[in-house]
């Protein structure tokens, strides 16, 4: 967009000037703080007619080319063997330019208005304090070179010294032009943070910078490569050297964006007939739905800052009669900094799971956990724990897993493994589970994670009802080093004094229950 706009400024037809209109207002509407290249395009525009005015002769003598050090040499003109005169030109440049600025303008205002409308946060949130100018500029350089890529703190300032230097040497009109898209978005930035702190609270907010900042570093690459060519040469490969191995420290799974892609496929996975989606905060649903492809009803309330459990009740009540509410939050630092939504699901229902991709928060609460009889799909076994309680049924939430993972909770892949046990008498005493991956020697590759939270420990087996087949959700961590191949999920009963419970019946080998296998896949 500010190419063309360039080019419209040159004297250049009206296709640039609808090309320029387009562009800017495709990134206007895809990302909303591209509008602080607006105030660059009108200082362009001011700064093109003085230029002009500077440079032309009286009329009606024709204005000459752009002079040494100009951007853009102005295109000739099919048709027009001479400049045909002040005004002419002038109307192609300086005038068509203000014509596509009124028209940027125009199709920005609906969102603009509605964006001023939305920026009602006040200018400091409950314990925070607006950043430093300085600590700000210097997280803005960081993040527009090397990112998250180890450096040190003087890459900010390097980098800084290197773009001051490009405009020290840099020649006629490209200084100004340069300048003014590297300060105007920042100044602005500074005067909307004022507005709303958020504005403020990520550096890549103002990525639109960038090309500004490379300009004026490319402008003093270039100006020491024509000074001393080999060692400026060796400069270039020097800053495009370290900006392309921050790359790859760059792409680690932990320095991603949200991973909605990992959230969603586990829940989309995961997921029952009779579970619900809650997505919290509410517009984070647009993203979690461009990856979820599954049958589960989503739900996304809450949408204003909650400071009680008043406004966290009625929704979640609501949602009583679900199997399973898979809880998926990102972003609330600001709408619920206190944690009320997950707060109140965990003082009410055990946990399921619990998933860490990239940005995202996604945990499983078991809003249903008895049963008069074993859900269909549901695999039925034959074992029993001594003469009063038997592991009626299990499920395996992955067939196919590796043993490694990076994206949800490193280093190790977890088994999520789902079982239903039935008391044939009261039960007089407690039971935890045993859960394990064991190959074909009997050898442990994985271990259940004891979780406070779990079925068995928020409602212990004493309180079981006789016939009720009651569900308990465990995850099984993985050696993130199991070699590839078919192994065993079983499941074993420990006792309140700490006592092994032996197992028997057809599905269970050396007195513990097998609730299936599981390939482990590189």
């Amino acid at each position: 967009g500010l190419y063309a706009f360039l080019r419209v400024l040159d004297g250049g037809r009206a296709r640039w000037a609808v090309a320029s209109v387009v562009a800017m207002l495709a990134a206007l509407y895809t990302y909303l703080l591209s509008a602080v290249l607006l105030p660059v395009a009108v200082f362009w525009w001011v700064l093109g007619g003085r230029l002009r005015r500077q440079d032309s002769p009286s009329p009606p003598a024709p204005l000459p080319p752009a002079g040494e050090g100009s951007w853009l040499k102005p295109s000739p003109r099919r048709g027009e063997g001479r400049v045909r005169g002040d005004l002419t030109l002038r109307f192609r440049g300086v005038e068509l330019g203000f014509l596509t600025l009124a028209a940027i303008a125009l199709g920005f205002a609906p969102l603009a208005w509605r964006a001023w409308l939305a920026t009602t946060t006040p200018a400091v949130l409950p314990g925070s304090a607006p950043p430093r100018t300085l600590a700000l500029l210097g997280g803005w350089l960081t993040t527009w070179t090397i990112h998250k890529a180890a450096g040190g703190p003087l890459v900010p300032w390097v980098v800084a010294a290197l773009a001051l230097a490009g405009l020290a040497v840099a020649r006629g009109r490209a200084r100004l032009y340069v300048a003014g898209f590297l300060i105007l978005p920042l100044a602005t930035a500074l005067i909307l943070g004022r507005r709303d702190l958020l504005v403020l609270a990520e550096t890549r907010y103002f990525i639109a910078i960038v090309p500004a900042l490379l300009l004026a570093i490319a402008a003093f690459l270039g100006w020491f490569v024509g000074q001393q060519r080999i060692v400026g040469l060796m400069a270039v490969v020097l800053v495009a050297g370290a900006m392309a191995m921050a790359l790859r420290e760059n792409w680690e799974p932990q320095h991603w964006r949200e991973d909605w892609r990992e959230a969603a496929r586990y829940v989309a996975q995961h997921g029952e007939p009779g579970d619900a989606i809650l997505v919290h905060v509410d517009y984070m649903n647009v993203a979690f739905r461009q990856y979820y492809r599954g049958p589960l009803p989503v739900f996304f309330p809450f949408h204003d800052r909650l400071s009680d459990f008043a406004q966290v009740a009625p929704p979640l009540e609501g949602m009583a009669s679900y199997d399973t509410i898979w809880l998926v939050q990102s972003h609330t630092d600001t709408f619920d900094p206190d944690g009320l939504v997950e707060w109140w699901l965990s003082e009410r229902y055990p946990l399921v799971t619990e998933q860490y991709p990239a940005g995202v928060l996604v945990k499983g609460y078991a809003v249903r956990t008895r049963y008069p009889a074993l859900p269909p799909g549901v695999r039925p076994l034959d074992a029993a724990f001594g003469t009063s309680l038997r592991l009626a049924g299990c499920r395996l939430g992955d067939a196919r897993l590796r043993a490694r993972d990076d994206r949800s909770h490193p280093p190790s892949g977890w088994v999520h493994v789902t079982l239903y046990w039935q008391a044939s008498a009261s039960l007089t005493q407690d039971y935890v589970p045993v859960v394990r991956l064991v190959d074909g020697g009997g050898q442990v590759w994985g271990d259940r994670l004891d979780r406070a939270a779990s079925t068995v420990r928020r409602f212990p087996a004493s309180r079981w009802l006789v016939g009720e087949a009651v569900r308990d959700d465990q995850d099984v961590n993985l050696n993130p080093v199991t070699p590839p191949g078919r192994y065993r999920v079983v499941v074993g009963l420990v006792d309140g004094t700490g006592q092994q419970v032996a197992a028997s019946g057809a599905d269970t080998v050396a007195a513990q229950a097998v609730c299936g296998e599981v390939e482990i896949v590189r």
